[in-house]
């Protein structure tokens, strides 16, 4: 097997590639599957995983986006967030150059405000 070079390649290799369609106690494939075979654990995929879709989802909104390419900790908290603000904590991440404990700091305050669903999305 080919090994990615990056936890963020591996994340977007396992969203897009192995997915959690063959998932499920007793099957093989799908992530569990892919982690035993990377030599990893179920929860370090499911991370970087989750990072990978939040580096899919603003690929395209924000402008400095390689620079989030080594920050898969940091995309992993933000994917802890509401998702219609992983654009703007993306963006502040690079602006600011936030470390992973500045962007999992941020991600709590926003878990603790209670904002209707539909605001969530408002700049």
């Amino acid at each position: 097997m080919e090994f990615a070079s990056s936890r963020l390649e591996i994340g977007l290799h396992a969203l897009n590639v192995i997915g959690k369609a063959s998932a499920g106690r007793g099957k093989t494939g799908g992530l569990s599957d892919y982690a035993r075979r990377l030599g990893r654990t179920s929860q370090y995929l499911t991370q970087i995983t989750a990072a990978a879709g939040v580096y899919e989802y603003v690929a395209k909104s924000v402008t400095q986006v390689t620079d989030l390419f080594s920050r898969t900790k940091h995309l992993y908290a933000i994917s802890q967030s509401p998702q219609s603000l992983w654009t703007l904590l993306c963006e502040m991440l690079i602006k600011n150059d936030w470390s992973v404990k500045d962007t999992e700091e941020a991600v709590t305050k926003i878990k603790d405000l209670d904002i209707p669903e539909e605001y969530q999305g408002l700049r």
